[in-house]
């Protein structure tokens, strides 16, 4: 019933963000801690993990190890607020008393791989200052479980683009009937991508909404789907006008003027 009433079930999850620590632009993070001998939790182990916790706040980003993005607005905008182990006596200690859960909010755009970067470097850090203290530390949920899938599929998703270039370019030899005529169109269209990406990345930023992982390949299929098609009503109307024995210079400018209207 309360999945069925839309307003409701907006109403209570506006409820749960306000009155259970949702923080706006961060992903929630669920951490699982245990010991690294496997014994159960005891009163001075939840202490000491209450005081490591205490310290993840003042965790930041090193920008420097990110690449040119992380020195810039990219990696500034990763943070770490909204650290809590939840009460043992409630949910926070299960598997028989051997393992207790933490949750954070990591701030950051989770689509980007910069902050997929600087989460590395977060539970990197986090993950060897609890192993010093005698406890194992992973984490699942939002920004954690995204990079992780985007780790784990990289190589499949690398393969997919590379076939798909690979058939563009087979497709376009054959329209195009020419190397640098095949070339060229995939290579403006990759550029453009690139750049339609970071202004996407910017303007998620300026304005605050988040974007899902599968936009930049999203961008990359369209525009290169698009794009493609544009050089093609191009070539074949510069070259319909070359054979009405127009100069060059001319062909090109009543392609550009009739393809335009299209674009």
């Amino acid at each position: 019933k309360l999945m069925g009433d839309d307003k409701v079930y907006e109403g209570a999850i506006k409820f749960g963000e306000t009155h259970f620590g949702q923080i706006k632009g961060a992903t929630t993070v669920t951490g699982l801690v245990r010991r690294t001998d496997g014994g159960r939790l005891t009163g001075g182990d939840l202490r000491v993990l209450d005081s490591q916790l205490s310290r993840f706040p003042a965790w930041r980003v090193d920008r420097s190890a990110l690449g040119k993005a992380g020195r810039g607005l990219f990696g500034s905008t990763a943070s770490v607020q909204g650290v809590r182990a939840l009460d043992p006596r409630l949910l926070g200690v299960t598997g028989g008393g051997r393992d207790a859960l933490i949750s954070l909010q990591f701030k950051g755009n989770s689509a980007d791989p910069t902050t997929m970067k600087a989460f590395k470097q977060f539970r990197s850090k986090t993950v060897s200052a609890l192993a010093a203290t005698g406890f194992r530390l992973g984490f699942t949920g939002g920004i954690a479980s995204q990079t992780d899938i985007t780790d784990a599929t990289k190589h499949r998703t690398q393969l997919g683009q590379d076939l798909l270039l690979g058939a563009i370019v087979l497709l376009a030899l054959l329209f195009f009937r020419g190397v640098l005529s095949s070339i060229l169109p995939l290579l403006l269209v990759l550029f453009v991508a690139q750049a339609a990406t970071g202004v996407v990345v910017l303007s998620a930023l300026a304005f605050g909404y988040h974007l899902d992982s599968g936009v930049p390949n999203l961008i990359q299929v369209v525009l290169i789907g698009i794009g493609i098609d544009y050089f093609l009503f191009m070539v074949f109307r510069f070259r319909e006008r070359l054979r009405l024995g127009e100069e060059r210079r001319d062909a090109a400018r009543n392609a550009a003027a009739s393809v335009s209207r299209v674009v």
